[in-house]
């Protein structure tokens, strides 16, 4: 499997000259010689796996560089840490090496100096988590905090802004989702798993609510509701949510667009949704 369409195409070409000659009709690219094909997603993967530093892997499940240390005396390997950068991994081991083992062991880093080691994605992770329940960033945070100390404790109170005075506190992470769940048209929901906006229309006849498709945008959602309802119940139906516009064609939802990614103008070539 491959990133693009066009390097499909020419490991196509390339197998395809290997097994019935150059002068093969059916080629993709039939201007070009191709001696080597294109790099595979699995030669990418697998070349990805192996790091140039000492107790430093990739691991695929959690998408980081995993740093570990062989313990001698309990003979078993401990975890460090998942770090973004195989760098940070490595220097993670380096501290965690110094301190197990003392300065006389090998290290990825020998010139420098080992003291705290860099933040694994979990200390990240923890970190942010800690702030999202005021805030979507470090800074509403600390307005939130302003605000409420302010009415709490009088303007005369340590801020953390204290050239600012804020009537309202910034939209909270909570109370953002809230108002996400909720759409101001008819007929359209955000379904949060997906993080998509999903369309429903009720059918009189067969007394129950039809899913439509999902779409990116919450307008795209609302004219392919519009679309619908003047289908089942008229152009003159009060529900609308654009009464002033008359839809012929509902928008592309998700899945037509993902169906149109399948197929390939190229030869020998097709869409892989697993991949």
């Amino acid at each position: 499997m491959y990133d693009s369409k066009q390097d499909a195409a020419r490991a196509f070409d390339c197998a395809a000259v290997k097994l019935f000659g150059p002068d093969y009709a059916k080629r993709n690219f039939p201007g070009e010689i191709i001696s080597e094909p294109p790099v595979s997603r699995g030669d990418k993967w697998r070349a990805g796996l192996s790091s140039r530093f000492k107790d430093v892997c990739w691991t695929t499940s959690k998408a980081a560089w995993q740093a570990s240390l062989w313990d001698p005396k309990t003979k078993r390997q401990h975890l460090i840490g998942f770090y973004a950068s195989e760098e940070d991994a490595a220097r993670a081991y380096d501290c965690a090496a110094v301190k197990a083992l003392g300065s006389g062991t090998e290290l990825n880093f020998p010139g420098e100096a080992t003291g705290e080691p860099p933040a694994s994605l979990g200390d990240e992770w923890r970190e942010s988590q800690s702030l999202s329940y005021l805030g979507a960033s470090a800074e509403d945070a600390a307005r939130v905090y302003d605000f409420a100390a302010v009415k709490l404790l009088g303007r005369d109170t340590k801020r953390n802004f204290a050239g600012e005075l804020s009537s309202e506190p910034p939209v909270t992470v909570g109370e953002h989702r809230k108002e996400r769940k909720s759409s101001r048209y008819n007929g359209v929901s955000i379904n949060t798993a997906q993080g998509v906006w999903e369309v429903h229309v009720w059918n009189p006849q067969t007394k129950r609510s039809r899913s439509i498709g999902c779409y990116t945008t919450e307008e795209e959602a609302a004219r392919a509701y519009d679309c619908e309802a003047v289908k089942l119940f008229g152009p003159d139906y009060s529900k609308r949510n654009f009464p002033d516009e008359l839809i012929s064609e509902p928008p592309v939802s998700r899945g037509e667009a993902q169906k149109e990614r399948k197929s390939s103008r190229f030869i020998g070539v097709r869409w892989n949704k697993k991949a």
